[in-house]
């Protein structure tokens, strides 16, 4: 009785991806990541009509960054997916 037997590395295998590198995933996040812009978007210009909200505007535009730096990421990532040169 075999234990164990290597696998064999002529075998044609599909990459394995990680659930969070999915392109459903990904897509979603993506979708996330520019409603949360929008929204602090939103969030930034009721800080800027109502001067008793102007100590608070760190909160929109924090969440307004780590939106860009998301959605920026997830484009990068995408784009390098997508790109004709890496087929």
């Amino acid at each position: 009785m075999k234990a164990t037997s290597p696998r064999n590395p002529s075998l044609s295998q599909k990459e394995f991806i990680p659930w969070y590198d999915a392109e459903p995933i990904v897509l979603i996040v993506l979708c996330i990541a520019v409603a949360a812009l929008l929204f602090s978007m939103y969030g930034i210009a009721v800080v800027a009509e109502e001067p008793a909200f102007s100590a608070y505007i760190w909160i929109p535009c924090l969440l307004s960054g780590l939106g860009a730096v998301v959605t920026f990421s997830v484009l990068v990532r995408l784009w390098r997916r997508w790109s004709p040169e890496r087929k």
